[in-house]
């Protein structure tokens, strides 16, 4: 028995012994971070939509050479529609050129438009821990990432709270939402931060994504036919993230009886 106890004692010695510390050794464990990314559009996007911002979460596992792996899931969201004159064949013209839509009621609203979506990436990168700051630790440094995306956005149409229009209700809108969909290529560069105390861990960079898209609806009610443009999308701009870490504690001291 006294033999059995020695050699577990033994064992959890070297288990202790060989855990590292993020302070002065690269090591490995999982994460997750909240991640805001704010863009503008490019090529086709941006015929389409104004700035662009992008809020989501991502998990990761990152290993001890520093290179990680990463899956993340977005809500795509934006208030500037510059693509709305599909919709001026069911607005009524007002003098100064001005239009408004008729409630099933007869009074005037203007609808309300908005950029809607979401994308998701996998991505994987590597952290150059020799171009860090000298007071940081190795699991530290200027990073890039670079993965695949899919991408989906769509014009949201609501109408002013209390207004009714039938030809604007739920499935109507489908046919004037724009609905589009794609895959596409994207990248991240810039500087992670994994802190020695577990709560300090942020992120900051400059994103960037091409994407090829297409619309997905099978018509689109104001041509009365469906759109199989090929699109490219594009948005770029930076993000910004705090992270959590995922890993046991080496202990700093050693004690020996």
């Amino acid at each position: 028995m006294r033999i059995v106890f020695l050699f577990l004692l033994c064992v959890f010695h070297s288990w202790l012994l060989a855990q590292k510390s993020i302070r002065d050794s690269t090591i490995h464990f999982f994460y997750g971070q909240v991640v805001y990314k704010g863009c503008n559009p490019g090529a086709d996007l941006a015929t389409r939509f104004g700035f662009t911002s992008l809020i989501g979460a991502e998990v990761g596992y990152k290993f001890k050479n520093n290179i990680y792996i990463g899956a993340g899931g977005f809500f795509l969201f934006g208030e500037k529609v510059k693509e709305m004159q599909h919709l001026n064949h069911l607005a009524a013209p007002l003098p100064y050129g001005t239009i408004a839509f008729i409630a099933n009621d007869g009074s005037l609203f203007l609808p309300i438009f908005e950029q809607r979506g979401y994308a998701i990436h996998l991505s994987t990168g590597y952290i150059w821990n020799r171009f860090r700051f000298s007071s940081h630790n190795p699991n530290s440094g200027i990073f890039i990432e670079l993965g695949a995306q899919w991408l989906t956005h769509q014009i949201a149409i609501s109408l002013p709270m209390g207004m009714e229009a039938t030809y604007l209700n739920s499935n109507y809108r489908k046919g004037y939402d724009r609905l589009t969909s794609g895959v596409g290529i994207r990248q991240n560069v810039g500087y992670r931060y994994w802190g020695n105390k577990r709560f300090v861990n942020f992120f900051i960079g400059l994103e960037g994504s091409i994407n090829f898209t297409q619309n997905q609806r099978s018509i689109n009610f104001d041509t009365g036919k469906a759109d199989t443009t090929l699109r490219t999308d594009i948005l770029y701009g930076f993000s910004v993230g705090w992270a959590l870490p995922i890993y046991k504690v080496a202990p700093e001291k050693y004690y020996y009886y």
